[in-house]
């Protein structure tokens, strides 16, 4: 989706794949653009006689969207390479597809294969940190959580699981994340300066509206990565929130 300005001034929202499809001559279905689709799949099959081209054989992974060839054009061509299928086991679209064109070079590989369902609730939880720090950090003065809530209980959905609580309200690792960030910075941190010893380290220093108390926010920005603050060592992604004095600028080394 794409948001726009409509006439009388107010903002509305239109589907970008509607505009941008037809325009590259690909195209695909989903149960909310044609009647009698399921929302997802897991029954999937690589078409027969293209294991015989070198495409693996495939099965069990998750689809939403079914490729088509509605916005080709006469003598463009159209290769299914992976079908999805109903539970009927009858071909509904494809997950991977060859689109060609007679008149222009090249060709696009279309695919709707999803292999994994985005982040753990480890990784979410420390993104949703890390993201809002740096945003903050570069100017930006209102943040939102996309979402609160979960949307379902489809793991393997992404859709599903943008939520800092479950479905069902209890909490995830980022809300813990969320939580410890704000409790340390408080309602409305400023920014006071950037102290990242090297590009590995990320060390960014923040003072508290309520009383005034500096936090230094550090963290590395690879799994194996490590870093000192005044003598202790911190490794990893995790972000540490250090209360700092502000009479003395910390010492921050990045460790090889």
């Amino acid at each position: 989706m794409k948001n726009y300005r409509q006439p009388n001034g107010t903002w509305g929202q239109k589907d970008a794949a509607g505009e941008l499809h037809p325009f590259l001559r690909i195209g695909f279905e989903a149960w909310w653009t044609k009647k009698g689709l399921p929302q997802s799949t897991f029954h999937i099959r690589t078409v027969p006689g293209m294991t015989q081209e070198g495409i693996k054989e495939l099965g069990d992974v998750y689809v939403t969207r079914f490729l088509s060839p509605k916005n080709l054009q006469p003598g463009d061509t159209y290769t299914p390479i992976v079908q999805a299928l109903n539970g009927r086991n009858e071909p509904i679209g494809e997950a991977l597809a060859l689109y060609t064109f007679h008149d222009w070079k090249g060709a696009i590989l279309g695919c709707t294969l999803l292999f994994d369902s985005g982040l753990s609730e480890e990784e979410h939880a420390n993104m949703i940190q890390r993201n809002y720090l740096e945003y903050i950090a570069g100017g930006v003065s209102k943040l939102f959580v996309y979402n609160l809530r979960n949307k379902g209980t489809n793991l393997a959905e992404r859709e599903d699981n943008f939520g800092i609580v479950r479905r069902d309200f209890s909490p995830k690792k980022a809300f813990f994340a969320y939580r410890e960030m704000t409790t340390a910075l408080g309602s409305d941190p400023e920014f006071l300066k950037d102290l990242s010893p090297a590009p590995q380290v990320r060390a960014l220093l923040f003072r508290r509206t309520e009383d005034g108390r500096q936090i230094l926010a550090v963290w590395n920005t690879t799994a194996d990565g490590s870093c000192e603050v005044n003598g202790k060592l911190y490794n990893g992604t995790r972000v540490n929130f250090i209360p700092v004095d502000s009479g003395a600028a910390p010492k921050i080394t990045a460790r090889p």
